[in-house]
C-alpha cells in the first residue's frame, strides 16, 4: 500500500517533485512547442505548496504537543488530534482550489496542463513517499536528529 505519511517528513519528496516537474514541463515544451511548460509547473507547484502545506501543520502540531506524549484524558486526545486532521484536509483543499483558480483565471493558462502538472505532481509525490521515505520512524517525523 502506498501512503504519504512518509512524504510528510521528508523533504527529499517536494525537491524530487520540482526536479521531476522541470523536467516534465521542458520535455512538454519541446515536443509540443507550444507554450506549455508554465502551465505544467504552475499545476505541478500546487502539488508541492500542498504537501509543504501538509508538513508545515504536522511539525507546527507536533510543536505544540507531541505525539509521544499522551494526555491524561485519551478521549479529548484523540478529538483534538480528529479536529486538527479535519481543518488541515479542508485548508489543503481551500488552498488547492484558490491556486487552481489563479492559475486558471488570473493567469489565463491552460487547464489540461495545468492538471496534467498537478497529476504528475502527485504521482511523483506517491512514488517518491515509497521510494525516499524508507526508514522513516515516529521519532524523526518531527524533523529532529535522534
Amino acid at each position: 500500500m502506498i501512503s504519504i505519511i512518509r512524504a510528510v517528513g521528508n523533504w527529499a519528496v517536494p525537491l524530487f517533485q520540482i526536479i521531476t516537474l522541470l523536467i516534465v514541463a521542458v520535455a512538454a515544451d519541446q515536443i509540443w512547442e507550444e507554450a506549455l511548460k508554465w502551465p505544467i509547473l504552475f499545476g505541478g507547484m500546487v502539488s508541492v505548496v500542498n504537501l509543504l502545506w501538509l508538513q508545515w501543520r504536522l511539525r507546527r502540531s507536533e510543536k505544540r504537543q507531541p505525539t509521544n506524549v499522551i494526555e491524561q484524558d485519551v478521549e479529548q486526545s484523540a478529538h483534538k488530534i480528529t479536529a486538527d486532521l479535519y481543518m488541515t484536509a479542508v485548508e489543503r483543499f481551500v488552498l488547492v482550489v484558490a491556486l487552481f483558480l489563479l492559475g486558471m483565471v488570473k493567469l489565463q493558462l491552460e487547464p489540461m496542463a495545468l492538471m496534467i502538472g498537478f497529476i504528475v505532481g502527485q504521482l511523483v509525490m506517491l512514488i517518491g513517499s515509497s521510494q525516499l521515505g524508507s526508514g522513516l520512524s515516529a521519532e524523526n517525523l518531527s524533523g529532529k536528529p535522534k
